[in-house]
């Protein structure tokens, strides 16, 4: 019998290196299109864990556009941010390593685009009225508990400058930015979210947004996402409890970690919230974590990528009665221990849902339910900032838009004649471990 080996914690062997377990494991990431054509970030072991740009053409060629040993990646969040642009001509991508932006200008050819100091970007916004990049760059971190904003003219890369802190009382795990007519910026982070308008009729502009205010919610610790609906009267707000490496999404798990919560955008007015529907085990992770509205007028509609639960596709046309209109609910990953995966984002894009799995890769799926019928096309779209608005001539919240207090408190009237959407009558208590 052979004798057991002693040795320190952390240096015991195994049969299996890391190389085997991660072989063939590529992360799919930040799926841009335009056109016809796909880009999207792969985080591949093979090259230590790197992410590299990939586009592939309508004919279905597929084409590496950063260089061997450039990671496409950003320090901007905890974990990353949006690391990369897509407008037009323009494809901007982040160095990890000195997070300076560089310009794409051919296949595994880039040009610096930032000068070399200790800036770093993510959340991109190409105004091109302007010929300027308006940079609003979430810290994700309580030291900097707010946005900057700095300004990357396209002529003079070089001559970037930055413009102002916008302080939030929080910190900024990602921000969420919507314009036309609308022109509101959320962001979301700690025990809620915050928003600014960048309106001129309210005091505010792109480089100088005006707070409308802050809102904490009873219960959130770790604020994530903020988004809006295409008319801007919204707010979706998502949490992470756990850090998304928890199973926090079972039966037994608070009301507060399982919800969705759904705001009235102008004043922070709670409307109402979703409690995902099915319960995972205690062997998956799972929150509420990246989603997209549907580009329609006639409902209001949200597809979200939650971890091991997958993906959720809901209608919130009346907040207070949200329902899921749609699912894809894998397996757990293991059935004895608890292993950090699954839908890491998932995004509406013309007709099709692209699921980012951290296990699986790219997914692409096809949904047909008369909610997204007739979901409008975009030859781009950026799920962080809604580029424009659009009214909705749809019928949401029953014939009463609804009465709150600060407590969450929501009560919403008959719905109108041939409307669907639910909210008939009643009250319910949306505070805290409230839920419905």
């Amino acid at each position: 019998m052979t004798e057991p080996t002693i040795a320190p914690y952390g240096s015991w062997s195994s049969p299996l290196p890391i190389e085997r377990l991660t072989e063939g494991v590529v992360f799919i990431g930040e799926v841009r299109g335009a056109g016809g054509v796909r880009w999207w970030l792969e985080g591949r072991p093979e090259e230590q864990g790197r992410q590299v740009l990939v586009r592939r053409d309508p004919d279905g060629t597929m084409v590496r556009l950063t260089p061997e040993g450039f990671n496409a990646r950003t320090r901007v969040h905890e974990y990353g941010g949006a690391a990369t642009l897509v407008s037009g001509d323009l494809v901007l991508v982040s160095d990890f390593s000195t997070g300076r932006l560089h310009r794409v200008v051919a296949p595994g050819e880039l040009v610096p685009l930032t000068p070399e100091r200790a800036w770093r970007f993510a959340d991109l916004e190409h105004d091109l009225a302007n010929g300027r990049l308006l940079v609003y760059n979430s810290p994700s971190s309580g030291a900097c508990p707010g946005i900057d904003i700095v300004e990357i003219p396209l002529s003079n890369p070089a001559g970037a400058s930055y413009l102002r802190f916008e302080p939030a009382g929080r910190s900024c795990h990602d921000t969420g930015v919507i314009l036309g007519d609308v022109n509101l910026t959320a962001c979301a982070g700690g025990n809620g979210f915050t928003v600014w308008s960048m309106d001129a009729a309210s005091g505010g502009s792109l480089e100088d947004p005006m707070q409308l205010y802050s809102r904490s919610i009873d219960g959130v610790s770790i604020g994530h996402s903020a988004s809006f609906t295409w008319d801007g009267s919204v707010l979706i707000f998502g949490h992470e409890p756990g850090g998304g490496a928890g199973a926090r999404c079972q039966a037994t798990s608070s009301v507060t970690d399982r919800s969705l919560f759904f705001f009235e955008a102008s004043s922070g007015t709670l409307l109402g919230t979703f409690l995902h529907p099915r319960p995972q085990t205690n062997l998956e992770n799972c929150t509420w974590h990246n989603y997209n509205i549907v580009p329609t007028d006639k409902r209001y509609v949200i597809v979200s990528g939650n971890y091991q639960s997958g993906i959720s596709v809901v209608d919130f046309t009346n907040p207070a009665a949200a329902q899921e209109i749609a699912f894809a609910d894998p397996a757990p990953l293991s059935s004895t221990s608890l292993i950090l995966g699954g839908d890491w984002s998932t995004y509406w894009y013309n007709g099709r849902i692209y699921e980012s799995d951290i296990t699986r890769g790219l997914i692409v799926w096809n949904l047909s339910d008369k909610v997204v019928a007739g979901a409008m096309k975009f030859d781009h779209l950026n799920p962080q900032t809604q580029e424009t608005s659009f009214a909705f001539k749809g019928t949401a919240f029953g014939t009463l838009k609804g009465a709150a207090d600060q407590q969450g408190f929501v009560v919403f009237g008959e719905s109108a004649p041939g409307d669907v959407s639910g909210g008939a009558g009643g009250g319910e208590d949306f505070g805290g471990e409230g839920g419905n």
